[in-house]
């Protein structure tokens, strides 16, 4: 019945998605590296998507835009001249402020599709997908396509579903590489405080040396006087 055939298709559709996941989930797994995460989890996505080509911005620091950090294929919008400005008014800002999917196919969205266009002689599109991880967004990721149609409602669910896997692991890199600079500052500041322990034991070391030679000088000094004493007193006892 249609019933079945729609539900068998329902079905394979679901499994495919649970593949496309777990196969993203291991890919972004393998490494703590976040440019190694990003490349690899962004070439993993093209090759479950079908798509030919797709970038990664992650949201810069100090209100300094979007920076790009993963490309794969040739297309133009990974020059986008607007994604380093913290005011830019375009889908990947948008959709970095909303935290939702959307399917840019037009200028207005996107400054440079018509260039896009032009250059490749054919209509081009691309899903912008939210990096998401515990509700924050973390940056954005662009798959491209050269037919308007080429996304349908499953593709922005799976991609929607990508973004938080790669989301995670961003954030998992990001803490990794927090923990290491911290580990990197406990082991220059043990590095100072051991060598400010060293410099302190030679210091005094050093006065202590000062201290016996001057008191070795008071000594012989000491002497000196006694004896010039004792052949003042031999002196006057011969008169």
């Amino acid at each position: 019945t249609k019933d079945l055939a729609r539900a068998q298709e329902e079905l394979v559709t679901r499994n495919q998605e649970l593949s496309a996941l777990n196969s993203i989930a291991t890919t972004v797994s393998q490494s703590l590296d976040l440019e190694k995460v990003l490349d690899k989890a962004l070439d993993k996505v093209l090759d479950v998507t079908g798509n030919e080509a797709g970038c990664i911005f992650l949201d810069g620091t100090e209100g300094k835009g979007l920076r790009l950090v993963s490309r794969a294929g040739s297309l133009s919008f990974f020059e986008c001249q607007q994604s380093h400005l913290a005011d830019a008014d375009c889908a990947c800002r948008q959709v970095l402020h909303s935290g939702q999917p959307v399917l840019v196919n037009d200028s207005s969205q996107c400054p440079i599709l018509n260039q896009m266009a032009a250059d490749r002689r054919e209509s081009v599109c691309f899903a912008c997908v939210p990096i998401t991880s515990k509700d924050k967004v973390l940056g954005i990721m662009n798959v491209a396509c050269s037919s308007s149609g080429c996304f349908m409602e499953e593709d922005f669910k799976l991609l929607d579903s990508i973004g938080h896997q790669v989301g995670l692991a961003v954030e998992n890199s990001m803490l990794y590489q927090e923990a290491k600079q911290k580990e990197e500052l406990r082991g220059q500041l043990l590095n100072a405080t051991i060598s400010a322990q060293e410099d302190e034991r030679a210091r005094k070391s050093e006065l202590r040396k000062l201290e016996e030679r001057v008191l070795g000088k008071e000594d012989e000094l000491n002497a000196e006087r006694k004896a010039i004493e004792k052949t003042k007193d031999a002196q006057e006892t011969e008169k």
